[in-house]
């Protein structure tokens, strides 16, 4: 399982609809107390057109709300190889389609 099925499969959400991302900001909150904001979640998603790179802050606390110490841990969990300043959520999404 990746990333992004990952973030569907807890939410429950199929992510698809501009609603999901705010349920799914909030159940971020609620189970980690850190906040990710929902235009922040639509680009990870590719939803909305986008080229930024996620921040450290964003990618670590999508693995805490997956269950993971920090996203270093998430990508050795999911034999994933990265460096931080070379990580690109578009690009990792963009090729789960």
């Amino acid at each position: 399982m990746v990333f992004s099925e990952d973030i569907s499969n807890k939410a429950g959400l199929l992510l698809d609809r501009a609603g999901d991302f705010e349920s799914l900001s909030s159940n971020v909150y609620k189970e980690t107390g850190r906040t990710i904001g929902i235009t922040t979640l639509k680009r990870l998603f590719n939803y909305i057109q986008d080229d930024r790179k996620a921040s450290e802050y964003t990618l670590n606390t999508i693995a805490i709300y997956l269950g993971f110490d920090n996203w270093e841990t998430y990508l050795k969990a999911k034999n994933i190889d990265s460096e931080w300043g070379t990580v690109q959520i578009l690009f990792i999404l963009k090729n789960l389609i």
